[in-house]
């Protein structure tokens, strides 16, 4: 017998949830490197150049080591932080900057290089908890890829 893991979603309404598998590990917990894991979707009113960008990279894990991503994955990898916390380490606290390192950090947690800490933090100007992410086995070993060839995979 299996014991489930508590899931992000187990507070969530039940219509808001649904059963299908992740689309990440296709419920397995596990990420295979086979298939690209791929962005979500451009918005219909995201401006175009979001729209763009989502069709150069297919594959989350794939980012250079100039990249937001890893900028992202080594801070991390030294001080867990919440995404706003470690967006306004990176962007200097710029609204732009930190709206787009919050999205960067979902795909890094779809990508499997974070996972949640277990640990919450409040925000700056927030009381609200917020998750504070770690650096995952794998996000370490996409570092030391980042490293040795300057992509992550």
């Amino acid at each position: 017998m299996t014991t489930m893991q508590p899931s992000m979603f187990d507070n969530y309404p039940a219509q808001w949830v649904t059963s299908r598998p992740c689309h990440c590990c296709g419920g397995t917990g596990i990420v295979s490197s086979a298939e690209p894991i791929t962005s979500a979707p451009a918005r219909p009113t995201d401006p175009d150049t979001s729209h763009a960008a989502s069709e150069t990279e297919p594959d989350l894990r794939r980012f250079s080591d100039r990249s937001r991503q890893a900028h992202l994955l080594r801070l991390l990898a030294v001080e867990p932080l919440t995404a706003q916390g470690a967006a306004v380490r990176i962007t200097q606290g710029t609204v732009s900057g930190v709206e787009g390192c919050r999205r960067r950090v979902s795909d890094l947690l779809a990508a499997g290089y974070l996972q949640d800490s277990g640990t919450r933090a409040c925000n700056p100007g927030s009381a609200d908890e917020s998750i504070v992410w770690q650096v995952t086995d794998e996000g370490l070993r996409a570092i030391g890829r980042l490293d040795d060839t300057g992509w992550s995979l």
